[in-house]
């Protein structure tokens, strides 16, 4: 059977919440907590990590680009956009969505090879699912010399027995240092994309859950013998 590289929870706030992009939103006092309040919250977002880019910058390649809603606003804004993903569902949509305005490749960032080089890398909420062993030497390979990394994502501050999938923050602070990466600097947003998870926990229990035991009485009742 053919390994399928399709994140079904990310195909789940695309089709069932009908979310654009998958990352955290960034709120304020005043977005709600639904569904539109998020979808706010996370142009907030966009818009925060955009506006750290240094105004040398002409090249960018988002690493790990989703939906492709980054990538089309760095193109709308005169940045040359390249967009990679591995996902194979998240590939076509942003395929589709950058058909005229960014380049697109499916692929692994550590697997990834350009003819040039970039101004600036981007990993928003996507250096969690990479080899950071692989990711910071690529990272030097495909940067242009004195160039940037922006790199958005969530730590564990100790190394607990929960969240063990969450990288410890010194861990990664530690490959930062080994690979000779110079940090300019930091924010942290923590108390403003807490709302998301807030919110995510109300979907959890309201639709996901009942969503899940519909579909098990389902079955039950119209399958009792497979079931």
């Amino acid at each position: 059977m053919p390994k399928n590289n399709t994140d079904y929870i990310l195909k789940f706030l695309i089709d069932i919440l009908h979310l654009n992009a998958l990352h955290f939103g960034l709120f304020k006092d005043e977005y709600e907590l639904s569904i539109d309040g998020l979808k706010q919250a996370q142009e907030n977002y966009t818009d925060f990590l955009i506006n750290k880019i240094p105004i040398e910058v002409k090249t960018i390649l988002d690493a790990g680009c989703g939906t492709g809603v980054m990538s089309e606003k760095l193109s709308r804004l005169g940045y040359e956009t390249t967009a990679i993903t591995p996902d194979e569902y998240l590939s076509k949509l942003a395929k589709t969505r950058l058909a005229d305005k960014a380049k697109f490749f499916q692929s692994k960032f550590e697997e990834f090879n350009s003819e040039g080089k970039y101004d600036l890398i981007l990993f928003s909420e996507s250096s969690q699912y990479m080899d950071l062993s692989k990711m910071f030497p690529k990272a030097r390979q495909l940067l242009k010399a004195n160039s940037y990394v922006i790199i958005s994502d969530y730590f564990r501050k100790t190394n607990i027995k929960y969240y063990t999938t969450i990288r410890v923050e010194d861990d990664f602070l530690n490959q930062v240092k080994i690979n000779n990466f110079e940090i300019i600097s930091v924010d942290d947003i923590t108390m403003d994309v807490l709302p998301t998870l807030e919110l995510g926990k109300k979907y959890y229990n309201e639709i996901i859950l009942p969503t899940l035991e519909l579909s098990r009485d389902f079955l039950i009742y119209k399958y009792p013998k497979i079931i």
